[in-house]
């Protein structure tokens, strides 16, 4: 059984429901191709696969799968136990926002559940309103899938099969290495949970776990760190230091550097410069 409604009803700029379907897939059916909205599918019975990156992730009963817009998809039925799933298509200005908030990213698109009585009902109950609501009623389409998304949220447990298929020390691992390698820049806490693929404060909670302290902590840490050996060996002038290490504000500079040394960036290179090479500050 093939259903597939079209929402004409634009119910927010935001995030808008565009379509709603369900289909009982018959042994390995298949969709290849590139969609123009984004899509979340929930499956309710049977199995299949979803391919991520060119490997095959087989999905079933109670797991979800999303699809962003523009990307090339591949996703097939099982042979011996096909599954069934709904689906629900939507785009907005806002649409990628909220999915990264649930930890949903081009590297980490699959919830894996156990199956929802209430994530089930909630489709249905989707499904009717874009069939039967009149206008008056929108805003009960959008509050539904709100009410879909924050219940698959809950039953991930904030982590898909590919957050939580990693060590979450790996994670550390990598964050400090991005941080060396970017610490120059103007990066940010929700930067750094992007290129995980983590939820911003899944991220900062983790982080804390692991190490004992704040992702911010730990920045401020390196940089002045770095600070401190161009003040010891090198000619280079503070502002010159500050603003090669992250800090853009002097001033920014100066108060971060006395507030984890204890001295001013001048009175540290008076006592601790061991350069043979001459400096000048202005």
């Amino acid at each position: 059984m093939f259903a597939e409604l079209y929402n004409a009803i634009e119910t927010n700029r935001d995030l808008h429901v565009t379509f709603t379907g369900r289909e009982n897939c018959s042994p390995l059916h298949k969709f290849s191709g590139i969609r123009n909205h984004f899509i979340v599918h929930y499956i309710i019975d049977g199995e299949g696969y979803f391919k991520i990156r060119g490997q095959n992730c087989k999905l079933k009963r109670g797991s979800a799968f999303f699809i962003f817009p523009g990307q090339q998809n591949f996703y097939q039925a099982s042979k011996k136990n096909p599954w069934t799933y709904k689906w629900i298509g939507f785009i907005g200005s806002q649409a990628q926002a909220i999915l990264e908030a649930m930890n949903i990213t081009h590297k980490n698109q699959v919830y894996k559940c156990t199956y929802s009585k209430i994530i089930d009902g909630l489709f249905d109950k989707l499904f009717y309103l874009v069939e039967n609501c009149p206008i008056g009623y929108k805003l009960k389409v959008l509050g539904t899938f709100y009410a879909i998304l924050d219940q698959l949220y809950d039953a991930s447990g904030y982590m898909s099969n590919q957050s939580s298929s990693r060590n979450s020390r790996d994670y550390i691992e990598v964050i400090k290495e991005f941080i060396e390698a970017n610490y120059q820049q103007n990066i940010s806490v929700k930067q750094m949970a992007s290129y995980l693929g983590l939820n911003r404060s899944y991220f900062s909670s983790l982080f804390k776990q692991k190490t004992g302290g704040t992702i911010q902590d730990y920045l401020i840490s390196f940089r002045i760190n770095k600070a401190k050996d161009l003040l010891s060996h090198s000619s280079y002038q503070i502002s010159e230091i500050g603003y090669s290490i992250g800090y853009k504000d002097y001033y920014a500079f100066i108060a971060s550097f006395k507030k984890y040394t204890g001295y001013t960036p001048k009175l540290f290179r008076k006592k601790f410069h061991i350069a043979t090479t001459q400096y000048k500050e202005p």
